[in-house]
């Protein structure tokens, strides 16, 4: 779109065979599919150029340097990319062609899953916790599948965070849910955030327990706990050695997660 001054506004995206001195695709983005402010950061940004050599240069170098951000990988990055593609793709029919430019953005605590023709399929595992691995991937393509019909009725891409409590797990994620344009498939892009098991005791913790759980959060030692509340150190050794039978916890960071974890109990929704 002109500008009254002659200036150009294009927003740039660049494709990975895109380098400096090379011609560059760039495209015009909306950004009316942004469900919320957060997620319009996610599309590529708009830059303004000037007509002629010296504008065509500007474009090329900010293709290049919006590559090599690209290149950091992580959910924001990924996020970007399937967005963008999603976006200009016009109506995909292949999911492949959405989701293959930034499978290389993923990380291990990442899963993306597609669901389509009444199936999900897991297209990048989690791999963070090797012993979670199905766990998570049964877990994401569960949830997916129960949020696939809605997606489609909204049309739209949708990212969100939750914090779920299943299969004796707390798990809290971001995901970005793409559907399909006019229907059929849908894709979930997951960032597993925090994976705790659920402790189903009672921990009957007295004021001076508490205080020594709040104090660990913040990274005191035990000698500094025992500073703070008064006590000898003897004693919250003590007093933390039977926390931790309680909750099943071999170290202190032990103990610290799972006592977030059963502070978090019935707190998060629940999916079975």
């Amino acid at each position: 779109m002109a500008a009254a001054s002659g200036l150009t506004k294009t927003t740039v995206f660049a494709e990975p065979h895109c380098r400096a001195g090379q011609h560059c695709n760039t495209q015009s983005f909306p950004r009316n599919y942004a469900s919320n402010k957060t997620s319009a950061l996610l599309v590529t940004k708009t830059v303004v150029s000037a007509p002629g050599t010296a504008g065509r240069g500007c474009v090329r170098a900010m293709c290049l340097v919006a590559f090599r951000m690209r290149s950091k990988k992580g959910f924001v990055h990924a996020s970007r990319e399937l967005l963008d593609r999603w976006i200009s793709g016009g109506g995909a029919k292949l999911p492949e062609e959405l989701y293959q430019p930034a499978l290389h953005l993923f990380t291990a605590s990442m899963v993306l899953c597609l669901q389509r023709d009444g199936r999900s399929l897991i297209v990048h595992g989690y791999s963070a916790q090797a012993e979670q691995s199905t766990t998570v991937d049964e877990f994401a393509c569960g949830w997916l599948a129960s949020r696939h019909h809605e997606i489609q009725k909204q049309a739209r891409p949708v990212s969100t965070g939750e914090l779920i409590e299943t299969k004796g797990n707390h798990v809290a994620f971001d995901t970005l849910l793409l559907p399909q344009k006019g229907g059929g498939w849908s894709l979930a892009a997951f960032d597993i955030q925090l994976m705790l098991p659920v402790p189903r005791i009672n921990l009957q913790m007295d004021g001076v327990d508490h205080s020594i759980l709040q104090l660990l959060y913040r990274g005191l030692s035990v000698k500094e706990i025992a500073q703070q509340v008064e006590l000898s150190h003897r004693t919250i050794e003590h007093r933390t050695e039977r926390l931790k039978a309680r909750l099943g916890a071999r170290t202190l960071p032990q103990l610290v997660a799972l006592s977030i974890a059963n502070g978090l109990s019935g707190k998060g929704s629940r999916f079975l």
